[in-house]
């Protein structure tokens, strides 16, 4: 699966790409975002997504499509003692 999540009217950002563990490495990540760039260019935006650093498989797939780093960002989480 592939989706949509943040569009400030010039960027799109690509959310929430999944491919079960069962069906890796058949090409169906690359399929699922190479259909969302195509419908977020032909609306004449610029898609974007986020992706953590230690998730090297998705990393590199993005790198591959011509996505390039753009910032890193530290991200906390709070949570109850």
């Amino acid at each position: 699966m592939a989706g949509r999540r943040f569009d400030n009217g010039t960027h799109v950002e690509i959310s929430a790409v999944c491919t079960h563990p069962d069906h890796t490495g058949k090409g169906y990540a690359r399929r699922l975002i190479d259909s969302q760039i195509r419908q977020i260019r032909a609306e004449g935006k610029i898609p974007y997504l986020h992706v953590r650093a230690d998730n090297t498989r998705a990393f590199r797939i993005y790198e591959q499509m011509g996505f390039v780093t753009r910032a890193e960002m530290i991200i906390y989480i709070v949570a109850k003692p």
